[in-house]
């Protein structure tokens, strides 16, 4: 069993939402596509910061991270409990 992308809650914090870095690669390609051929005329700097941000969490997905730069969390079916 695997986390999948989708919601996801660790005891009784807030609802997050977790992206597995498959998802999070066709994502960040796909904003990268769109942003490219909007007008940034039409969004602010803080939007264009914002989506900048986004893009760049969908990034850090990556298996291309060393283990100290991740949350590293136990096996999904302990966390599911």
């Amino acid at each position: 069993m695997r986390a999948e992308t989708g919601p996801m809650k660790f005891g009784d914090d807030w609802t997050g939402l977790f992206i597995r870095g498959d998802n999070a690669m066709v994502y960040k390609m796909l904003l990268d596509i769109v942003c490219g051929k909007l007008n940034k005329v039409n969004l602010g700097a803080i939007e264009w910061a914002q989506l900048q941000g986004l893009i760049d969490l969908l990034s850090s997905a990556g298996e291309h991270r060393k283990n100290n730069e991740k949350q590293i969390m136990k096996e999904f079916d302990e966390c599911k409990k």
